[in-house]
């Protein structure tokens, strides 16, 4: 009974975490969560599993499954999950928990102990009790606003004819007295999420935009908006622009392939990795490092399998021509040290090519 309910419980997980893949309706931190959710029943699925088989029911093996801690683990400290850290576990807490950050130590007896986390950033902050929707509204876009949801408004109100003015940002929050900042800024970007992508990938009519015209679209309507903004909804248009079916925010579990992190690919389409590129300055070196874990994983045999499909290929996709002109060198060099790798380009005039090793010469007359 315990087995099948442990069972029930992860088929749902990974059911919500398939579908928010598909239709990318959940933004990453919160996929993240999910996968670690899963993480944690898969193991006490697994542990159950070996109980039932070696029919290990005596008093005190510990044969009730649990859906929040992994086997041999405390209970979770308030406002905290469970998340695989290298071979092991540790304790993440919540974006919108106001609990002191916790970590899990060894307690040198084949135990564990909870701690505070030195370092870590304060609790979220959160709107004082009794605020009033019209105050924080001002706090989170009026004149003397400084947060991300500032240029996010502005970019609603903007349009011709608007996606949403403030009498609708009104009606979407919810009440925020006692809730987090984060919380509600985030509510209300997702719930806008879906008219924004309409606008970039169709006319007032209802017909579907040419390729050109929906990349200046997306390039208008997101040249304000903070990195975090822009990469998330630069990855949701791909998607359902160029790679419909694909799934987003696809884990990669970084002890198969020799890393003590998990990754997460932005795409899995047809085949193949697709990193999504929206800035326009070089890659940084978080990212040359996560290149590399790729180019590590896809030279393996056999080749790795995500989302059901054999990776035979990663793609790096630069919507942006000036970020792609920023890491041209790079891409040159890439594309002659590295099989199994693509770069898809959009140009000055919104027209993409995939370029791979044997295209070095046209991809730098393409961006010129």
């Amino acid at each position: 009974m315990e087995l099948e309910k442990l069972q029930q419980m992860l088929d749902d997980r990974l059911r919500a975490l398939q579908t928010s893949a598909q239709n990318g309706s959940i933004d990453p931190e919160s996929v993240r969560i999910l996968q670690a959710e899963i993480d944690v029943i898969e193991a006490n699925v697994a542990k159950f599993r070996g109980v039932v088989e070696e029919m290990d029911v005596a008093p005190g093996t510990g044969s009730v499954g649990r859906p929040d801690a992994p086997p041999g683990y405390p209970d979770p400290p308030e406002g905290h999950y469970y998340y695989r850290q290298g071979d092991g576990w540790d304790v993440k807490r919540y974006p919108e928990s106001d609990a002191p950050a916790k970590m899990l130590l060894s307690d040198g007896q084949g135990g564990f102990r909870i701690v505070v986390r030195e370092g870590a950033e304060p609790p979220a902050a959160r709107f004082p009790e009794g605020m009033s929707k019209e105050q924080a509204f001002e706090q989170l876009a009026g004149p003397d606003a400084r947060s991300s949801f500032k240029a996010y408004f502005e970019m609603l109100s903007s349009q011709d004819p608007p996606i949403a003015t403030r009498d609708d940002i009104l009606a979407a929050m919810r009440e925020p007295g006692g809730q987090t900042v984060d919380l509600v800024r985030h509510e209300l970007k997702q719930h806008f999420r879906d008219a924004v992508l309409r606008r970039m990938l169709y006319a007032a009519d209802g017909a579907p935009l040419d390729d050109a015209t929906s990349w200046a679209r997306l390039r208008e309507m997101t040249a304000g908006l903070n990195s975090s903004d822009k990469g998330n909804l630069t990855e949701a248009w791909y998607l359902a622009r160029h790679a419909e079916g694909g799934a987003r925010h696809v884990r990669i579990p970084g002890s198969t392939f020799g890393s003590d992190m998990d990754r997460f690919a932005d795409v899995v389409h047809n085949g193949a990795i697709r990193e999504i590129k929206s800035g326009e300055g070089v890659l940084s070196s978080r990212e040359i490092e996560q290149f590399n874990f790729y180019m590590g994983m896809i030279n393996r045999e056999p080749k790795p399998i995500l989302e059901g499909q054999t990776i035979e290929e990663v793609v790096y996709v630069f919507t942006s021509p000036q970020g792609a002109r920023a890491n041209l060198n790079w891409m040159l060099k890439a594309l002659g040290d590295h099989q199994y790798l693509g770069f898809e380009v959009f140009n000055s005039r919104g027209v993409r090519r995939i370029f791979r090793e044997e295209d070095v010469d046209a991809l730098r007359s393409f961006l010129q």
